[in-house]
């Protein structure tokens, strides 16, 4: 009797941990909306902005639709989110924006340099355009030295 009390609760853990594990795969299919064949909405794409991208090709129709029955839409829209915010943690894919900021910013000093020279070498420029210009370059340079300090934070890190 007193083996069959010891035993009772084991086999009560076995069967709750059984039903949980079933139930756990349903994945929502209690009227959670979820399960093997939800329709979820097919997200238009993201604007390409020259950064690393992760791209999930789709064969056959456009269903307009995902859905786990669908052989290409496994773990859609979810897979592509988790992957690309695994791979920003882990690289230095993030150094991308800094990097084109030091570009941007070092052509908008060499353009305000150009300016003032060929404005200098003029001889129809007046002190009030000069002044203008030689402003610009200021304002391009504290940029510059900006987007430069934050870029080498970027690779320092």
């Amino acid at each position: 009797m007193r083996r069959m009390a010891a035993v009772a609760p084991i086999i009560g853990v076995l069967i709750f941990a059984s039903v949980a594990t079933a139930v756990a795969q349903r994945r929502g299919g209690f009227g959670g909306g979820g399960g093997r064949f939800a329709q979820i909405p097919i997200v238009p794409n993201a604007p390409y902005d020259g950064r690393f991208t992760f791209v999930r090709v789709r064969y056959g129709p456009d269903y307009g639709f995902a859905s786990q029955g669908l052989p290409w839409s496994h773990d859609y829209p979810s897979g592509e989110q988790h992957f690309m915010k695994i791979v920003n943690e882990l690289s230095n894919l993030n150094l991308y924006d800094s990097a084109r900021q030091f570009a941007e910013g070092a052509n908008e000093l060499n353009d305000a340099a150009q300016a003032l020279r060929d404005a200098v070498n003029s001889k129809e420029s007046d002190p009030q355009q000069l002044q203008k210009l030689v402003n610009r370059l200021e304002k391009s340079f504290s940029n510059f030295h900006d987007v430069e300090d934050k870029l080498w934070r970027g690779v320092k890190e």
